[in-house]
């Protein structure tokens, strides 16, 4: 699991995501599932 950050300028644009030191996250072709969590309510480990 990665704490990332997405970016949509437009509802015509492709939605970007980016890592905290802004590296881009490569997503492979296919369905991709993504988990939006609030702050604070996830523990890993």
């Amino acid at each position: 699991m990665i704490e990332v950050t997405w970016t949509k300028p437009s509802i015509h644009s492709v939605a970007t995501w980016t890592t905290a030191d802004g590296v881009p996250v490569a997503l492979s072709p296919g369905q991709t599932w993504i988990e939006l969590a609030p702050i604070g309510s996830l523990t890993a480990g």
